[in-house]
């Protein structure tokens, strides 16, 4: 979604048409992960023609002393560059772990509910997702790669990930980890799963 920032109000309305359109609206909750913020926007008001003030728009502001925080996300964009080898897509389910100055993201799987998902991983694709993950800081120092071993045709020749975070608050800056290699059990030396230093590191203005 769009990383809309702070909210510090909100604007509901409804155009109060059709039979039984009165609505009694008890409160809004919002989840901002950039902020690491759960937050009420309180209203126990009704909406409607005909009922209470007869309003059909209201602003609503927050409780902030019931902010409820937790450990804020990042939004990364990963980039997912399969081989161009004979067999080399997969039909399983691919995974990452990202480490970072601040600690690690844990296993993030890549596509799992976006539409489409088994055309990613083919041979010669590349694939750009867009998780959002626990603040494990902005310099990334390695990069775990894997897949379940699970479907037919499971086997995979992962080429390259380019990392970048897309919450930095300078300049963009992307990391780049080099595969080049299978992650299969009938191929090298049969791991479904690999550790990748950072090979690269190039800063966008």
């Amino acid at each position: 979604g769009v990383d809309v920032g702070n909210i510090d109000r909100l604007k509901v309305w409804t155009d109060g048409s059709g039979a039984g359109s009165d609505w009694y609206l008890e409160n809004i909750k919002i989840d901002i992960p950039s902020l690491g913020i759960k937050r009420t926007f309180p209203c126990e008001e009704w909406f409607g023609k005909d009922t209470g003030d007869g309003t059909l728009e209201r602003e609503l502001y927050p409780v902030l002393e019931a902010d409820k925080s937790y450990k804020k996300s990042t939004r990364w964009e990963l980039t997912v560059y399969t081989s161009d080898e004979r067999h080399a897509g997969t039909d399983a389910e691919v995974y990452v772990n990202l480490f970072g100055d601040k600690g690690r993201s844990g296993k993030v799987v890549l596509g799992k509910d976006l539409k489409d998902s088994d055309k990613f991983f083919e041979r010669g694709s590349v694939d750009v997702f867009h998780p959002e993950i626990p603040d494990i800081g902005t310099d990334l120092v390695k990069l775990q790669v894997g897949h379940d071993g699970k479907g037919r045709g499971d086997g995979w020749h992962c080429d390259k990930i380019v990392a970048k975070c897309l919450d930095s608050a300078g300049d963009e800056i992307s990391y780049t980890f080099l595969c080049g290699r299978w992650l299969d059990r009938e191929e090298e030396d049969g791991q479904l799963h690999l550790h990748v230093g950072n090979s690269q590191r190039s800063q966008q203005r």
